[in-house]
């Protein structure tokens, strides 16, 4: 019998959904540099990645939902004051959104399960008060850095976070 992950349109819809989640989600992280009232931003962030997390659970993509749980973990520290909204979460946050939207079935060249893994733990070392957390990158066909040693640009060009 053919398992949900087998069916062409519920993974399509499942894709549809799940990009227009992270969408939102990269554009309220944007968002939150220039925002008077982050937690206004980070409540609706919230819900985007709780939204990402049941899809995944649903499709049963484990290192995706890991990696979307620990995103809503991170946001709901951020949106009860635990932490305070800074770069490298924004960074780190923007990073799993682009990861997770990687490693989507149908995808070309899928991001790994072991950088999945990295960016779930990066999450937890900055839930448990790592400052600054160190953001794992991947690109296909590259070796794993992280944010230290990478010479790429940034994604912003300017920020007003600490």
């Amino acid at each position: 019998m053919a398992g949900w992950a087998d069916d062409p349109e519920l993974l399509a819809t499942f894709r549809g959904e799940v990009e227009e989640r992270v969408a939102s989600l990269q554009a309220g992280l944007l968002a939150l540099e220039a925002h008077p009232s982050p937690r206004q931003v980070v409540v609706s962030l919230f819900r985007d990645a709780h939204t990402v997390k049941g899809s995944a659970r649903m499709m049963g993509l484990s290192e995706v939902l890991a990696v979307a749980h620990n995103a809503e973990d991170l946001l709901g520290a951020l949106r009860d004051g635990r932490l305070s909204v800074r770069r490298d979460l924004v960074d780190l946050l923007l990073a799993s959104c682009d990861d997770i939207a990687g490693a989507l079935p149908g995808v070309e060249e899928p991001v790994p399960e072991d950088h999945l893994t990295a960016l779930a733990t990066a999450m937890q070392r900055a839930l448990a008060g790592e400052e600054p957390v160190q953001v794992p990158r991947w690109a296909p066909g590259a070796v794993e850095e992280d944010e230290s040693t990478e010479s790429a640009p940034r994604r912003r060009e300017s920020s007003t976070l600490s």
